[in-house]
């Protein structure tokens, strides 16, 4: 439509040119202009049709929303770590195991909930892979923060902390125990079924230098089912400084079944300064488990040069102080070596012994984080 006009436009200018050059008289040039003025008038109107045709045919605005901000994909992290490991043992068999593995699925669902869930697969001779976390973090304050569901104990230092924190290949036999093998009996301790219970944990997060709170309610029957009507209740302090970090746990409940209820509850005291090149750490451990009185402590030398780290630990464990001749004593000598970021060689040999049974290994361990 706008090229017609046009058109038209062109042909009308030059015709009138065309008639003013051949005119001789005033009447014809008075002629000449009423016929531009209405030639100017037609045009206008023409136009104006031309501009109402072109808002009839354009089409509609249309509202576009805000994208989305992110994938859900963004809010999802997955890492973990696995330990495989050769063992040669003084008087039982020698092999290749998996000794760990854990796949951590961490949901950041906003700035103040977190889900956390854990597969894990545990122990020298277990191939089942199984559900170890599975809680919500939920802070409800700036410093105040919420966990609720399957999750893992504050207790202790070796045992709070993840397995790719500890220098040594075991944690603490008072915590943690000795597994059990088809031709060697093992150790329990506190935590022999592992760091986790169902219940919560209420934390008080530190500023400055206060140490961080934790109040905690747990069945007290680790990952399974209840069967007793007895809760576990537990009080961490954790003081984190520069040098490292000290502080001391209480945990107190029932284990076993109704009516064969037995304590087990204990106090822990522990310190660590990092290595720096030198660092050192120390548990103590003393209470009730199984009927029995415990008591248990380590010590712990380590020097980092570089990517690699020597260390050595010497640790006693009474699981019963009623009964004489049925304390585990062993000591540790090891080397860590950095391959790179992910990946570190651990190198360990063991002299320990309880009662008649033989402990001593020599052991090569590979871990690797992702």
């Amino acid at each position: 439509m706008r090229r017609v006009v046009v058109s038209v436009m062109v042909i009308c200018l030059l015709a009138v040119m065309m008639t003013a050059a051949g005119a001789q008289t005033r009447q014809e040039v008075d002629t000449l202009k009423r016929q531009m003025e209405e030639l100017q008038k037609q045009m206008e109107g023409l136009q104006k049709q031309l501009e109402a045709l072109q808002a009839e045919e354009a089409p509609p605005e249309v509202s576009i929303p805000d994208p989305v901000a992110g994938c859900w994909t963004d809010r999802i992290t997955i890492n973990g770590f696995f330990h495989n490991m050769y063992a040669a043992r003084k008087d039982t068999s020698d092999d290749f195991f998996m000794r760990r593995l854990y796949v951590n699925m961490i949901a950041n669902l906003s700035s103040s909930t977190t889900s956390v869930v854990t597969l894990a697969r545990v122990g020298p001779s277990d191939p089942n892979i199984d559900l170890a976390n599975a809680f919500v973090d939920y802070k409800f304050k700036d410093n105040w923060m919420v966990r609720f569901g399957q999750v893992p104990t504050y207790f202790g230092l070796d045992t709070y902390e993840s397995s790719s924190r500890i220098i040594p290949l075991e944690r603490f036999v008072a915590t943690e125990g000795i597994p059990s093998r088809p031709d060697r009996p093992g150790l329990p301790g506190l935590y022999f079924q592992g760091p986790w219970d169902r219940g919560f944990y209420v934390s008080r997060l530190p500023q400055g230098k206060e140490p961080m709170v934790v109040a905690g309610l747990v069945n007290g029957n680790f990952r399974n089912s209840d069967d007793n009507n007895n809760r576990t209740w537990s009080l961490d302090l954790k003081w984190d400084r520069d040098w490292g970090r000290w502080g001391a746990s209480y945990m107190d409940g029932k284990y076993g079944p109704t009516g064969s209820e037995t304590d087990r509850k204990a106090l822990g005291l522990y310190f660590r300064t990092e290595p720096k090149p030198w660092g050192f750490q120390s548990e103590y451990v003393r209470g009730s488990f199984m009927g029995s009185d415990i008591d248990g402590w380590y010590v712990q030398a380590a020097y980092r040069q570089g990517r690699n780290t020597p260390y050595f630990r010497y640790q006693k464990y009474d699981p019963d102080k009623d009964t004489s001749g049925d304390t585990f004593k062993g000591w540790h000598l090891g080397i860590n070596h950095q391959l790179t970021r992910n990946n570190r060689l651990t190198l360990e040999y063991s002299d320990a012994d309880r009662s008649d049974i033989d402990y001593g290994q020599l052991a090569l361990q590979w871990e690797l984080c992702f």
